[in-house]
């Protein structure tokens, strides 16, 4: 070999050593780069778990935000699960923040309670002592309402019950105060009777009626009505009271339901207590309607939905359904 064909020689042995230092270079870089790629496509969801993991036992997890889904394989399996998983802590959270607020409507309601039943109480006891010292032969009866009245009141702590037993509670308030008013109003019931035996929250109607009491009837001194109905509508239950008062001016009516519609209690304590709880017991599809004119008088109607039987078993029955559902899975 002369030394022209070994310099060729070496020189593509050099040329062929660097095509294979730059393949094998190419290769190392590509095989680093796709074992990052991978790694980080398994241990991103895994560090996203423990994160999302770490921010719920601290307590300030945002329940709403998902993990991205890239893959089909275990990894991303066990994020689809930890979504889900997410899905039902958040439910959960809202059932709890729910029931607290409840809670919390249901404890303001009976402080509102103790507040009126004293009020009340003494009034009727007064109204009772005169009528026994006029030799009224009607004390018994009243006497009698009372006592009915105080035990439907007392109850059971219960949160739900019929339109009948709801309409028995007002039945008796009315009597009581047609008494104490000196019959300066009459009372006039239009119930549907397939609504009898629907459920609704406790003490949604009286505090309508006592409304209809104290502002409509300020001025009237006879010829005054108090009208109750109740119809399904739409597979709604509508509840109303109307009366035939003195009624709100326009700039009055607007300004109250400003208030419920922003929830601020700026006096009508009763009637937003009965708007809250039918809101939070129901959902926001349900509510208070108000109508009024001056000089002819008010109507407060309330949409509420069509229950056959306690809500509270409804949500038994759900909750076991789901079970089902869950162990069938």
């Amino acid at each position: 070999m002369t030394e022209a064909s070994t310099d060729v020689f070496f020189s593509r042995l050099r040329v062929l050593q660097l095509v294979l230092v730059i393949i094998f270079g190419g290769a190392m870089i590509a095989s680093v780069l796709l074992s990052l790629l991978v790694g980080s496509q398994i241990t991103s969801p895994i560090v996203g778990i423990t994160h999302k993991i770490k921010e719920i036992s601290e307590g300030d997890a945002d329940l709403t935000r998902r993990l991205d889904v890239a893959s089909n394989d275990e990894v991303g399996e066990l994020c689809d699960y930890f979504n889900t998983f997410m899905t039902k802590l958040s439910r959960l959270k809202e059932v709890e923040r729910r029931e607290l607020e409840m809670q919390l409507r249901d404890s303001q309601m009976n402080a509102l309670q103790a507040q009126i039943n004293p009020h009340f109480l003494y009034n009727t006891l007064e109204t009772i002592r005169y009528m026994i010292a006029d030799g009224h032969g009607q004390a018994v009866a009243v006497v009698q309402d009372l006592a009915d009245l105080l035990r439907l009141s007392l109850g059971h702590g219960e949160r739900y019950v019929t339109v009948r037993q709801e309409l028995e509670h007002v039945k008796l308030y009315l009597a009581i105060q047609r008494v104490r008013y000196e019959n300066r109003f009459d009372v006039e019931l239009d119930v549907e009777s397939r609504v009898y035996d629907l459920y609704t929250a406790k003490f949604i109607l009286q505090p309508l009626v006592e409304n209809a009491l104290i502002h409509g009837f300020r001025l009237v001194e006879s010829g005054g009505i108090i009208q109750i109905r109740g119809w399904i509508e739409q597979n709604s239950v509508r509840l109303s009271v109307a009366d035939n008062g003195c009624g709100m001016t326009p700039a009055t009516l607007r300004e109250l339901r400003n208030r419920l519609r922003k929830r601020r209690v700026d006096g009508s304590i009763g009637l937003f207590n009965v708007s809250e709880r039918i809101r939070l017991y129901f959902g926001d599809r349900y509510e208070v309607q108000i109508d009024s004119r001056e000089g002819s008088g008010t109507q407060v109607a309330l949409r509420l939905p069509l229950l056959p039987i306690e809500p509270e078993q409804i949500e038994v029955v759900q909750a076991l359904r789901s079970v089902s559902l869950s162990s069938g899975r």
